[in-house]
């Protein structure tokens, strides 16, 4: 797995993954297949060997470990920012629907999440469109288990405009207890951006807690796109 400490000044002006993705976006895109598209694709986040890591303040310890409904990611941060993203090619009009498993087992203190002093996040899982060279052409959807904000609801990202955010579920921690997700990610990706997306280019994830300064803990299960 590869490393990249992003400075300081890179962190206050473009904090978050979308961002720093974009090289791997724009460079290293993988090749598209003639083949019919599968009827589901799963991604694994315990199989580390095909996650780049990003770090942007201290260090999340990412591991893949056993969480009581077999292998997952264990993230725990500790005043700290760094996430993982993995390159992909995915047609979302095959593949609309994302499915994953999460589970909170330290969650950050309840704040404004929709400002800069309050985005952290247990769980953070994003989805990425390039849509030119440049970082603002870089669409995305961000999947969290927010503390303040309701179910459904939606804000852009405080750091990174073209990130939109939506609260996949919503409450405190749920130590030990496995939750299963599933969205229309064509759909929010269309109420996000007023279009349609037609593939996804890239998945990242991110438990941080250097915003809060807190003790964030967090486990990722199997991420799943499938048709309708």
């Amino acid at each position: 797995m590869q490393f990249r400490q992003e400075s300081d000044t890179t962190l206050k002006a473009a904090r978050f993954l979308p961002v720093v993705a974009l090289s791997a976006l724009i460079y290293g895109s993988a090749a598209r297949s003639d083949a019919p598209p599968p009827g589901e694709a799963t991604i694994s986040p315990a199989d580390l060997t095909s996650w780049q890591e990003h770090a942007f303040i201290g260090h999340t310890l990412y591991r893949a470990e056993q969480g009581g409904e077999g292998l997952a990611l264990r993230a725990t941060a500790n005043a700290s920012a760094s996430g993982l993203c993995k390159t992909v090619q995915f047609d979302l009009k095959s593949l609309p629907i994302v499915r994953w498993s999460w589970r909170l087992d330290l969650a950050p203190p309840r704040t404004d999440e929709r400002g800069q002093g309050g985005d952290d996040q247990g769980l953070r899982l994003s989805f990425l469109h390039r849509g030119g060279t440049t970082p603002d052409s870089i669409l995305t959807i961000q999947y969290v288990w927010s503390q303040n904000e309701p179910v459904n609801a939606t804000w852009a990202n405080a750091f990174v405009p073209n990130a939109h955010e939506v609260a996949a579920r919503s409450g405190p921690a749920a130590p030990g207890e496995w939750r299963t997700e599933q969205r229309d990610l064509a759909a929010d990706f269309r109420a996000a951006f007023g279009r349609d997306i037609d593939r996804i280019d890239a998945v990242c994830l991110m438990t941080d807690g250097d915003q809060t300064g807190a003790l964030v803990e967090g486990w990722y299960g199997d991420i799943t796109l499938q048709a309708r």
